[in-house]
């Protein structure tokens, strides 16, 4: 990959941008994760196992990927060799999906709603004018949420069934285990984040796609660090941000567009997570109100009718 995709990504602090193509259009969109899941995938020794970390699955890496200045050096050398053409969405979560300019905002929320992330609006001339992400939707909602839905804001995590029901993405990773095998769980997963957790599993903190942000070449021996040390060295993470089966809608999205987060852990009352709240379950609970107010409001024009 040339290495001006990786220092662009990391210079300008941008987790993900779409990459042109020559001769107009675009092959699609490429972020950090993209170019950490190939080392990992690189990282990776198939030829036996061993225990990875404390939690964790049977892992072997090659030799170079545990050594730090190694894999800052040649882990660098290898992102810089690779055509970024080859890793555009190679990690399967950073899927290329368009709308034009002219597309109602409906559309937009039934796009998000079903797990994408982010939406790039094009122009006319088929040039990219904008993106838009579930965060810059949720920040719209937190707005009006209590003048727009006062019922759905004051329902409870519980009352919602966020709180109990079974939830695939819901992984964790021990506070000590390498920064590297958290992202290599997300990859295995198809996950953005994991719930960082102590021996007792109690809730520490939260790892997820977005700590790559500014992450350069030179910084990649960080990803050797403890899950604990790199959110205080890297993100600054110091005190988690949780809800229970008792807080609010409107305080659950409140505080994920305080702290600018993309999931909540809701947590029992040991503070160990036991369901995951995400932007993409806030965007399908409120669209699921807005078609049932609107059917009630076509019940109640029939009805005025008859």
């Amino acid at each position: 990959m040339k290495a001006t995709v990786a220092k662009v990504l990391a210079h300008t602090k941008v987790l993900s941008a779409p990459l042109e193509k020559e001769g107009g259009g675009y092959h699609g969109m490429i972020d950090m994760f993209d170019v950490v899941s190939f080392l990992i995938r690189q990282c990776v020794d198939p030829s036996h196992k061993e225990e990875e970390e404390k939690y964790g699955r049977h892992v072997t890496w090659r030799g170079w990927c545990c050594d730090v200045s190694q894999l800052a050096t040649h882990g660098g050398d290898l992102i810089s060799s690779i055509p970024a053409l080859s890793i555009v969405n190679h990690s399967g979560l950073n899927p290329f999906v368009t709308m034009g300019r002219d597309h109602h905002v409906s559309e937009l929320l039934a796009t998000l709603k079903r797990g994408v992330h982010r939406v790039i609006v094009m122009d006319d001339g088929g040039k990219v004018e904008c993106l838009v992400s579930q965060s810059d939707v949720l920040c719209l909602l937190e707005e009006c949420i209590k003048s727009a839905y006062p019922h759905l804001a004051e329902k409870t995590v519980a009352e919602l069934g966020l709180n109990a029901r079974p939830k695939p993405s819901l992984f964790t990773v021990n506070v000590m285990a390498r920064t590297f095998y958290a992202f290599h769980q997300m990859l295995d997963h198809k996950v953005s984040g994991v719930a960082v957790v102590d021996d007792a599993g109690v809730l520490e903190g939260n790892i997820s796609v977005s700590d790559l942000r500014g992450l350069a070449a030179t910084d990649l021996g960080s990803l050797l660090l403890p899950v604990s040390r790199f959110l205080k060295e890297r993100v600054k993470q110091e005190v988690p941000v949780m809800c229970s089966a008792k807080t609010t809608f409107g305080t659950v999205l409140h505080r994920l567009v305080h702290h600018g987060l993309h999931r909540l852990w809701c947590t029992d009352v040991m503070q160990r997570p036991i369901s995951v709240v995400s932007l993409t379950d806030v965007l399908r609970i409120v669209d699921q109100r807005a078609l049932h107010l609107q059917e009630k409001h076509l019940q109640a024009a029939e009805a005025a009718l008859t």
